[in-house]
C-alpha cells in the first residue's frame, strides 16, 4: 500500500474506529 493510499485509509476509517470505540465503551 502507498504512503497516499493508507494516509487517506487511516483519514476514513480512523474516525469510524473511534466512534465505534467510544459507543462500546459508553455502553
Amino acid at each position: 500500500m502507498t504512503e497516499t493510499g493508507y494516509n487517506r485509509y487511516t483519514e476514513i476509517i480512523k474516525p469510524i474506529i473511534l466512534r465505534e470505540y467510544t459507543n462500546y465503551k459508553s455502553r
